[in-house]
């Protein structure tokens, strides 16, 4: 399956004073790609894909705030609220054994370990414990915890995802 030259790495949700800080929802565990002097793509609608300079980044609560090269105030900032930020594809590291990007899961068939096909990875949800699979299929929307107990085995050369679904969910 072919991916997307570039890969979302979070969102800017609101702003933070009148400087033009942005809040932003990271889509990554680590907020090294938000590191001062990093370039990202921001995607304004109607408009393509332009690269900003990242001047400065601190966390708060559980967000992460964000100033950009060029946007000096609040009206600039609160036009870029909903946008999603993305990097290169390129300019992310290999996932280490085991570890995958979520971009890379999306789409993937998901079969239960007799081989039924249970859908399609649609989303994955980001809870306090560990994340959730969002898996669709034409009658029914299941919910997969993605413990090492639940997965079996992810295979991106395939588009497969083996799975032992919980009690109840089957």
């Amino acid at each position: 399956m072919q991916k997307e030259k570039f890969i979302i790495i979070g969102e800017i949700v609101g702003v933070h004073g009148i400087r033009g800080v942005v809040k932003v929802r990271s889509y990554s565990e680590s907020p090294f790609l938000f590191t001062s002097g990093n370039s990202v793509f921001l995607h304004l609608p109607g408009k393509k894909r332009n690269a900003y300079l990242i001047k400065e980044m601190q966390p708060h609560k559980r967000l992460l705030l964000v100033s950009f090269d060029g946007i000096r105030d609040m009206d600039a900032a609160e036009a870029l609220i909903g946008v999603e930020i993305s990097v290169e594809r390129t300019s992310l590291p290999v996932p280490e054994d085991g570890s995958y990007y979520w971009d890379d899961l999306i789409g993937i068939s998901v079969f239960a370990e007799n081989d039924r096909y249970l859908g399609r990875l649609e989303s994955i949800l980001q809870t306090g414990s560990n994340d959730v699979y969002v898996v669709k299929n034409d009658k029914k929307e299941i919910l997969i915890p993605a413990i090492a107990d639940v997965v079996i085995s992810i295979s991106l050369e395939k588009n497969a995802m083996r799975v032992v679904l919980p009690d109840g969910l089957e």
